[in-house]
């Protein structure tokens, strides 16, 4: 194991990828918690996407101990295609530059995937905190689990399931660890399941499938590869916290972006990954017309409160034909509304009672 960090001649064992933009105070903890790793066999890309700010000071900062790389602006994922182009590890770690890393997660990632080398990525829940550009708030346990409207058993999701003692692997935590081993597509159909700074991957999986993240949706980029790279091979998931994701008041961050719209990229994902698979559909059908109208009907009730009545009608439409069971009492309400001009200011006029009531 080599003892210094992203100055060796030869291959490391694993490659970080940070692609990072305009995030000068954030990114630089971010970094300090890959060097502070107890695995040191690493190499740290840092992908500045047209940074504005002083991150190319505070990559410089940092020597040769990181290789930053600077392009013209493009997004997330194109930055973290061209960060797994340029790595060199046998395993690729996607960090966001506003995450952090417990010091012994590559130490337990790695011989986890040593342990199965059937798995093609390991991942793990995380700790959310609040933190504004670096000044760290409360932290919550569990945040995977706040992604989804039910509490998960995770046993019941995965096929197998292991504990760390039972492999010969030290607990970083001082308490047993379960492992659990299966895939998480059909599970991503109801909600992301991995958290990029969370995961390695093993890069010969990657290359295998000719597998990247997609470029055209930066929103819900990293979900769709995740849940496609567990379709083509299994995952290994660690019932441990091994990251901490910050969350914090950010002008770049994607949820930002139009919430209509990131509902829309959302449903089209479906079609193009869950509804395009034939052998899935031929299986879950039902399931993902269930979702996808749920989406539809949330989509609609969006555009009506935006007064985009046309929009809403159309999702509508969309969500009557998928049910299978012709048009409910709600649909025929929802599309009466849809019709009704006005309908979006007595909707907010009702939101903004219900809230001062509240």
């Amino acid at each position: 194991m080599n003892s210094s960090i992203g100055g060796a001649d030869a291959p490391p064992t694993v490659s970080v990828i940070i692609p990072t933009f305009n995030r000068a105070r954030l990114v630089a903890l971010t970094i300090d918690s890959v060097l502070a790793q107890t695995w040191r066999d690493v190499e740290v890309i840092v992908i500045d996407d047209g940074s504005t700010d002083d991150t190319p000071a505070v990559l410089a900062g940092y020597g040769n101990r990181i290789r930053s790389v600077r392009q013209a602006n493009r997004g997330m994922n194109p930055s973290r295609n061209t960060g797994i182009e340029l790595a060199r590890g046998k395993y690729l770690a996607l960090l966001d530059s506003d995450d952090l890393w417990e010091p012994w997660k590559l130490e337990l990632d790695l011989n986890l995937l040593d342990r199965f080398p059937d798995a093609a990525f390991v991942f793990s829940d995380f700790a959310i905190m609040r933190d504004d550009f670096g000044v760290a708030g409360s932290r919550a346990s569990n945040g995977l689990h706040t992604w989804h409207r039910e509490h998960h058993d995770w046993a019941r999701i995965y096929p197998r399931t292991h504990h760390l003692a039972e492999l010969g692997i030290p607990s970083p935590v001082g308490h047993d660890v379960a492992v659990h081993l299966g895939c998480v597509f059909e599970r991503s159909l109801h909600g992301p399941m991995v958290l990029p700074s969370t995961a390695v991957i093993r890069r010969a999986a990657l290359d295998k499938h000719a597998h990247r993240l997609p470029e055209s949706a930066d929103t819900h980029g990293d979900w769709e590869f995740f849940a496609r790279l567990s379709r083509l091979e299994c995952a290994l998931f660690v019932d441990l916290e091994t990251a901490i994701n910050r969350s914090h008041d950010d002008p770049v961050r994607l949820t930002r972006a139009d919430p209509r719209q990131r509902l829309a990229r959302r449903i089209s994902m479906i079609d193009r990954v869950w509804r395009n698979d034939a052998g899935f559909i031929a299986q879950h059908r039902p399931e993902v017309d269930r979702v996808q109208r749920e989406l539809l009907h949330w989509l609609a009730r969006m555009h009506l409160l935006a007064d985009d009545r046309a929009a809403s009608r159309g999702a509508l439409r969309r969500a009557a034909a998928l049910s299978g069971t012709g048009r409910s009492i709600n649909d025929w309400v929802s599309l009466c509304l849809a019709h009704v001009p006005g309908t979006g200011r007595l909707l907010r006029m009702i939101r903004q009672l219900r809230h001062r009531l509240a």
